[in-house]
């Protein structure tokens, strides 16, 4: 059964993936689920604030013909309001998630779209509201998502393990994501326009900066594959470390996979027989996640 939203509860009410607000006065229930009303396309408005900016042309007439030939599978999420007009009170909604599926059914031509109404409280709110549910909903890129983690980070001050929970990730694969920010901007727009995986721009990240556009033309020239690129990547940083690190290789791959499987920088030190392990974090949330992960606790327990 699906929650309500009660006054007083604040943004944390609103968040859950499974919370809808209450139907439209108008509109009849469509076949899709409870709480999935169809609405006059023209009534719903798109939002300037989704984290979607690009929407390729080819993949958009797919998705129109799929819906031309099945409708749409997945409701549109909106917020209901209503305005004074002249003839009297006309009811719109302000699309929330769904904006590729909007502009397929305005290709296809149709008249009603299905949608589940959420309500929000303030202008914070709603943008909150729709960055989660297009993050959770659409298939966003993996820059698109980056831009949005960071969004929530610096707009609505939640931390990685946060954003984790709301959306149902790891806080390493957010941690992981959002370092793709730190790409120059022709490799971003590489991956916007899916000439290269996330996993191939996360193996540019291992290189240094001077090397990675060429490494980029390589991986679209040649079709490498993800685990390939991951290959090449540590070959050409070991080559561009100092000295030091290249006297034992097993060390460089050991520190490599350390910090894949953990999310964070590992170094290892030998002196003589002896040696030790570091691990480097920026944040206090983040060596909160790598404490937990390390002595296999979740949520506080073991």
């Amino acid at each position: 059964m699906a929650k309500t939203t009660k006054p007083g509860k604040g943004l944390e009410a609103l968040i859950p993936r499974k919370t809808i607000g209450r139907p439209p006065a108008s509109g009849r229930q469509s076949g899709g689920g409870e709480g999935v009303f169809l609405v006059e396309i023209s009534a719903v408005e798109a939002s300037s604030s989704q984290p979607r900016k690009h929407f390729a042309k080819d993949a958009l007439e797919e998705l129109a013909a799929s819906i031309k030939s099945h409708g749409i599978l997945q409701p549109l999420v909106v917020e209901k309001f209503e305005r004074e007009t002249r003839t009297g009170v006309e009811v719109r909604y302000h699309l929330l998630a769904g904006e590729r599926r909007l502009r397929a059914a305005k290709l296809v031509g149709l008249k009603q779209v299905p949608v589940v109404v959420r309500q929000a409280s303030d202008d914070r709110t709603r943008l909150l509201l729709g960055l989660i549910e297009n993050i959770q909903r659409e298939d966003l890129n993996a820059i698109e998502r980056a831009e949005a983690y960071q969004r929530l980070q610096q707009d609505f001050k939640l931390t990685q393990e946060e954003i984790a929970d709301r959306i149902g990730k790891s806080r390493e694969a957010v941690a992981n994501t959002l370092r793709l920010l730190a790409l120059d901007a022709a490799t971003r727009t590489a991956v916007r326009e899916k000439r290269i995986s996330e996993g191939h721009a996360r193996a540019v990240l291992k290189v240094p900066e001077a090397k990675r556009a060429a490494l980029v033309e390589r991986f679209i020239r040649e079709e490498t594959s993800v685990r390939e690129a991951e290959t090449i990547a540590r070959q050409e940083a070991r080559r561009s470390n100092v000295p030091t690190r290249l006297a034992d290789p097993r060390r460089a791959d050991a520190e490599e996979r350390l910090k894949e499987e953990l999310g964070v920088p590992v170094r290892i030190t030998h002196r003589g027989k002896r040696g030790s392990i570091a691990l480097q974090f920026d944040s206090p949330e983040v060596l909160d996640a790598l404490l937990k992960r390390l002595l296999g606790e979740k949520d506080g327990k073991k």
